[in-house]
């Protein structure tokens, strides 16, 4: 699904394609969401592209997407 643990400290992992999902947009539109300045920073880089802690994109949906907060299922 595209979830991932990272190390000890339990940091579950998600790409643009799951928050694409919980908002409900297109790819693009996914892509300029995660683009703005106050989106969370990924998580880390990698090939497969941009990772985000589930945590910092749930704490932005709750304020800047609060209808589609409820949305995330890891």
């Amino acid at each position: 699904m595209g979830l991932a643990s990272a190390g000890m400290n339990n940091v579950v992992l998600v790409g643009a394609a799951e928050i694409r999902s919980w908002l409900r947009v297109s790819r693009q539109r996914a892509y300029q969401l995660i683009s703005r300045d106050d989106f969370p920073e990924p998580y880390q880089v990698l090939r497969m592209g941009k990772v985000w802690d589930l945590a910092e994109v749930e704490r932005w949906m709750r304020v800047h997407r609060p209808n589609d907060a409820g949305r995330v299922k890891p």
